[in-house]
């Protein structure tokens, strides 16, 4: 047999092999699901090892139907025949003496599964007849004998997210089936051939048909119709078994081999989504003995088994669902049935969110979050009160998974579907939803309409309930809404009023998050006591509580107070500690907050590459749970790092990615920056035109001050004011934005007039200390000896250039010898030295410095002594 080439089986080959190789298990069976390629690893198996066997045969058994058929197709294989011997015993007695003869055997079984007794029987007779035989099966279920080791053969590798769906084996196989079908490439978009191969599992037969389709239908027509119409997959090529020319046939051949009663819970399995457990299909199905008959499912293939977070996972491939829903429609009381067992368990995991518990009950969560999905879909078509309850009940449990670890858009979409199905909703319900709705909005940063979705709900609670929970919970969203907005006293409000209905219905947790918001709105308006005394409560309060979730989060906020009011090293230590319970429970969202935020207190002292490195970890993990406005955040906080460590070019390239919406407060900000950053590169006349317009919307609050300190900023950068009075005199920047911004006001001063005493670089002109100017513009050598010295000076003041940097600098790609190079260096800093910088350099054993006692002024940035 000539060597089969496979897409994306050679680990499995290998693995095969190894299992033939070894010795301990004679028998070695092929096991997955129709379609899933045994046969062809079977066949590339024997084309690689058939040279290691002095008889080595394939034996077809897919028209085998008898023990005398099995019996006579591998006598037939192996060259001789057993048609003319009169009993079963006799030919198969004959049939182990004849095989027996050669030194060592190979037999390939292939397609055992719809006779598995009878090949088991005979494996067994033939392996212990024949001593040096080995047996390769291919087989939907295994033969469960001694001596029997199985080599599950898994569906082929699905695009993975955020790579390029063209790389996986399932899109290469669909490529490469299409193009030789049709005689030119399969033109299509990525997502679509990611799509199409998803919903065939990555199972070959299904790619194979798939492509075999795509000559009448575009990639995107044949994905529209397969969830409803999946015996669209079939082929009319001669060359392929009867049994794989239709994917319907090769899956209904799998469900005959089923009892009533197996055939009845498989059926019932269609109601889950991509993954379910025991536990679910117990609380769903309606036989006897779910137990035994799911076994005997996942052992014939049909229901796939593996390992997950949890303990052991289910899964029906996606064409095996289809199949089931196109055969069996989903009836109401299997919806009910789905819904009351998914939700209920849901509920569960919520309530033990945010606990010591918390990472287990995400994980659950996760575990359900598609069928919690579905019972919301279905309300549309399976339309009654007892389901909308439940979707609803579902919504409220899904919550919490998509606040901390996304996809924040996920509740949004679920909330927006149930509230176009309203009437199947209580007024209270319905308002509770609309509440959630807003509370998605604002994870999606969509603060107007999160808004207005909000206060909708409070004025329908007001006719309901007007001083109950619901009413808590919603103020307690409008108040997070508000803060967000730079909207701090009607935050206030809110939250104040959440408080006291909280502590009223003894709500300990909701109260004491609420005083944690109504601490950061206080800090946002400038009411640093009553901040402290808010944050400093609401840990007293989720402490007695028990809640380490909420009090975490208090301790990131309380961690971002002190920071901003000048305590970087005390704020370090917080946000650590609050990072790390966050992540204990889960929270991946707050706890990339408290990551962003270390970048900001690393940032307040100069630690320029741990911030980059935290803000580079915050903006990752905001990215991946979906939280736009604080991925934005993060990247102008990097910004912010870059300007004030005097990378004016790439502080606007971080702003450039910080694409905030207007709506939020930290937009002024940003605007600000963005005005400075454009000054210190030269674009004097679109800095002043950011800044103006910053000014005008900017409400009254901290961020107004900052701007009024970066317009004077800009005016002193483009020449046209001197900066005096930049705050009022009597004024101590209170907050970080403040005393960066009044940083840089001085470092423009110092630019625009730089002292005396300081070592002055501008492009290839230096002016060394108590000197006059020097042009080095046809020294490039000297220069590059300056440039090199400075940047050293801003980026690790005290150390020193190694001579061979120095060298490179001065003289780039040159090949001199080192004695040569180090004369040519000697040489320039002694002229360097003759033009005035004798008292700037300094030399060491490692080499040279600028001394750490000169101020260094260069157009970009200012290295105070």
């Amino acid at each position: 047999m000539s060597r089969v080439r496979l897409r994306g089986r050679d680990e499995l080959l290998t693995e095969v092999e190894r299992a033939l190789a070894q010795g301990d298990a004679r028998i070695v069976t092929l096991w997955g699901p129709g379609g899933i390629g045994k046969t062809s690893v079977a066949q590339a198996t024997l084309a690689r090892a058939a040279d290691r066997y002095d008889l080595a045969v394939w034996v077809p058994l897919a028209r085998a139907r008898t023990k005398r058929d099995v019996l006579e197709a591998t006598a037939t294989a192996a060259g001789f025949s057993v048609a003319r011997v009169k009993s079963e015993a006799a030919a198969l007695e004959q049939l182990v003496a004849r095989l027996d003869e050669s030194a060592r055997v190979l037999l390939v079984l292939d397609n055992a599964e719809h006779l598995i007794d009878v090949v088991a029987d005979v494996s067994r007779a033939l392996t212990t007849g024949a001593e040096r035989m080995t047996l390769l099966v291919t087989s939907r279920e295994a033969l469960s004998i001694a001596g029997e080791r199985v080599v599950p053969i898994g569906p082929l590798g699905l695009p993975s997210p955020g790579s390029d769906p063209r790389a996986s084996d399932a899109v290469q196989l669909l490529l490469e089936r299409a193009t030789a079908a049709q005689g030119r490439p399969l033109d299509a978009p990525a997502n679509v051939l990611a799509e199409l191969v998803a919903r065939t599992s990555g199972v070959p037969l299904a790619i194979e048909l798939c492509a075999a389709r795509l000559d009448l239908l575009t990639a995107e027509e044949l994905l529209a119709r397969l969830p409803a119409a999946p015996s669209i997959l079939k082929t009319g090529r001669r060359d392929i078994d009867e049994r794989h020319r239709s994917l319907v046939a090769c899956i209904e051949e799998s469900v005959a081999s089923l009892d009533d009663a197996q055939r009845e819970l498989l059926a019932s399995l269609r109601a889950f989504g991509p993954r379910f457990d025991v536990r679910l299909v117990e609380a769903v199905a309606t036989a006897a003995d779910v137990l035994d008959d799911l076994s005997t499912l996942v052992r014939k293939s049909l229901v796939m088994r593996s390992e997950g977070a949890s303990g052991v996972e289910l899964a029906l491939l996606v064409p095996v669902r289809d199949f089931l829903l196109e055969r069996w429609a989903l009836d109401d009381a299997l919806v009910l049935r789905h819904a009351r067992a998914v939700v209920g368990r849901a509920e569960h995991a919520a309530s033990l969110v945010g606990k010591h518990e918390g990472l287990r009950a995400l994980h659950e969560l996760a575990f359900l979050s598609h069928d919690l999905g579905l019972v919301v879909d279905r309300l549309e078509r399976h339309a009654s009160s007892e389901l909308g309850g439940l979707a609803a009940r579902a919504l409220f449990a899904l919550r919490p998974l998509a606040a901390v670890q996304g996809p924040t858009s996920l509740v949004a979409e679920l909330a927006e579907s149930l509230l176009s199905c309203g009437a199947h909703l209580d007024d209270l319900t319905r308002a509770r939803v609309r509440a959630t709705y807003g509370d998605a909005l604002r994870d999606l940063s969509s603060f107007a309409e999160g808004r207005a979705a909000v206060e909708g709900a409070l004025e329908a609670l007001a006719d309901i309930e007007p001083r109950g929970a619901a009413v808590a919970d919603a103020l307690f969203v409008l108040g997070r809404i508000a803060t967000e907005q730079g909207d701090f006293a009607e935050a206030r409000r809110s939250l104040s009023e959440c408080v006291e209905l909280a502590e009223r219905s003894d709500a300990p947790v909701l109260a004491g998050l609420a005083m944690s918001v109504r601490g950061s709105a206080s800090h946002r308006l400038g009411a640093l006591e009553e901040a402290r005394g808010d944050y400093e409560r609401a840990s007293r309060t989720l402490s007695e509580a028990g809640d380490v979730h909420g009090r975490a989060w208090n301790e990131m906020r309380l961690g971002f107070f002190t920071y901003d009011l000048g305590s970087p090293t005390e704020a370090l230590s917080l946000l650590a500690r609050a990072r790390e319970a966050l992540a204990s429970v889960g929270d991946r969202r707050l706890a990339g907050y408290a990551r962003g935020f270390e970048g900001n207190a690393h940032r307040a002292v100069e630690r320029h590459e741990a911030a980059a490195e935290a803000y580079r970890d915050a903006i990752r993990t905001m990215r991946e749970v979906g939280d736009v406005l604080y991925e934005a955040v993060f990247e102008m906080d990097a910004g912010i790092a870059l300007l004030a460590s005097g990378d004016a070019s790439g502080a606007l390239a971080s702003f450039a990615r910080a694409r905030l919406r207007e709506d939020v407060y930290q937009s002024s900000l940003l605007d600000g920056y963005e005005a400075v950053a454009r000054a210190f590169v030269g674009d004097d006349h679109e800095a002043r035109a950011i800044v103006a317009r910053a000014l005008e919307s900017a409400a009254p609050s901290v961020a107004r001050d900052c701007l009024s300190v970066h317009a004077r900023t800009v005016d002193v950068l483009a020449g046209r004011a001197d900066g005096d009075g930049v705050l009022d005199a009597s004024t101590t920047p209170r907050t970080e934005h403040e005393r960066i911004a009044t940083r840089l006001w001085s470092r423009a001063r110092v630019l625009r007039e730089p002292p005396v005493e300081a070592l002055v670089v501008a492009g290839d002109r230096v002016r060394p200390p108590h000197g006059a100017w020097i042009d080095l513009a046809a020294r490039a050598s000297l220069a590059g000896l300056v440039r090199a010295l400075v940047s050293a000076r801003r980026d690790s003041p005290g150390a020193s250039v190694p001579h061979e940097a120095l060298i490179a600098a001065a003289w780039p790609g040159e090949r001199i010898s080192r004695d040569a190079a180090m004369n040519r260096l000697r040489v320039a800093l002694s002229e360097l030295r003759k033009m005035g910088l004798g008292d700037v350099i300094a030399r060491d054993a490692g080499g040279y410095r600028l001394r750490t006692e000169v101020m260094v002024i260069t157009e970009d940035f200012v290295v105070p002594p």
